[in-house]
């Protein structure tokens, strides 16, 4: 945890505070100080009165204390840029406290998502006057999909616990988790789908011969080929070929669970794994450099590779919605000439490579 002072506003203006809470320690604590008034009621003990003004003004100064503390304290916080659904992820929470001479003790600050799922709960000790204090947050969503975060809740039960006050800090935050990644059948289908693939035709590094051409300055001397050099008397050199574009494509057809009952209720764990199956396959296949496309219900993603590839799929997975009308079954998609059939993944059974290759 880091302190600094505060020199930049890009903190929301904090909202009104909530109306205080007593908790069970404070209730307990207010009853027993029933009991001591009744008492010095009964009994005329001065000592009684004494005691019993004293646990009022404890009561009173601990509700101005947590009244105090709140005042003029606004956060922020910054997720990092993939996320994924069922994993924890590091976040920065800053929080401010704008007053000139007094600290702000026993901050809790939680973090919910617009359905109400709690996704932070974290403790600050301690924010100085005028400055800022840093932490790392853990945040965890248990569902895919575009989330909004409507804004940070701070609370407080300083300094006896008697009462809790929290203040919300509108700061607004839309989140896309992607999908989990379940890349238990990766193995098996990458032996299935062989080194095969439609030649690049483009010269760059690889093993196999693109052409062969006269001697240039610059070129290595690893290169020249002796045996066609020997034949015509000059030094000529190997281009080679970069290797294979090995195209795959992912068909994830998910209306044999999208029925009415099950769409029905906004969630089923059936369409979610497979839709988690999809997106590791996928992530390893463009990892190992293939090029991959995603033909899915309503939406088709071309072939491409690479990072950016990486996350074009992974968020097409993201926003999937299999939970509106019923998905009528897919059409298979055409393969390119030289790409093996489609890796088919559904619900039930979980994932197949249909035998053959294209013609």
């Amino acid at each position: 945890m880091a302190a600094r002072a505060a020199t930049h506003s890009r903190f929301p203006a904090p909202g009104a505070q909530e109306i205080p809470r007593i908790r069970a320690e404070g209730v307990t604590y207010l009853i027993l100080t029933f009991a001591v008034g009744l008492a010095a009621m009964n009994t005329g003990n001065n000592l009684l009165y004494l005691t019993l003004a004293m646990m009022l003004a404890f009561f009173l100064v601990s509700g101005i204390l947590a009244l105090t503390t709140l005042r003029r304290v606004s956060g922020a916080r910054r997720l990092p840029g993939r996320i994924h659904a069922g994993e924890s992820v590091l976040a920065s929470l800053t929080l401010r406290n704008d007053k000139r001479f007094a600290a702000s003790f026993a901050l809790e600050c939680t973090d919910t998502s617009a359905a109400g799922d709690k996704v932070l709960l974290k403790f600050v000790p301690q924010v100085p006057p005028g400055a800022e204090v840093e932490v790392t947050a853990e945040y965890r969503f248990t569902r895919r999909g575009a989330t909004r975060l409507p804004g940070l809740r701070i609370g407080t039960r300083f300094p006896f616990g008697f009462i809790e006050r929290g203040r919300r800090i509108p700061h607004p935050l839309e989140v896309l988790v992607l999908p989990s990644l379940d890349r238990g059948p990766v193995q098996g289908l990458l032996r299935g789908l062989g080194e095969g693939g439609e030649a690049s035709q483009r010269k760059g590094p690889g093993d196999e011969i693109h052409s062969i051409r006269p001697f240039q300055h610059g070129d290595s001397m690893r290169h020249i080929s002796w045996k066609h050099s020997g034949r015509t008397g000059a030094l000529l050199v190997r281009d080679f070929e970069m290797p294979a574009l090995r195209r795959v494509t992912l068909f994830l057809d998910l209306s044999e669970a999208a029925t009415a009952e099950r769409i029905a209720t906004g969630h089923d764990d059936e369409i979610e794994a497979a839709i988690s199956r999809a997106a590791g396959i996928a992530a390893e296949l463009l990892n190992r450099g293939f090029a991959v496309r995603l033909a899915t219900h309503g939406v088709v993603v071309p072939h491409g590779a690479g990072p950016t590839q990486v996350d074009l799929v992974l968020e097409t997975l993201a926003r999937l919605d299999p939970y509106g009308p019923v998905l009528p079954p897919l059409a298979m998609p055409e393969v390119l000439f030289g790409e093996p059939a489609p890796i088919e993944v559904r619900p039930t059974p979980p994932v197949r490579n249909l035998p053959g290759a294209a013609p």
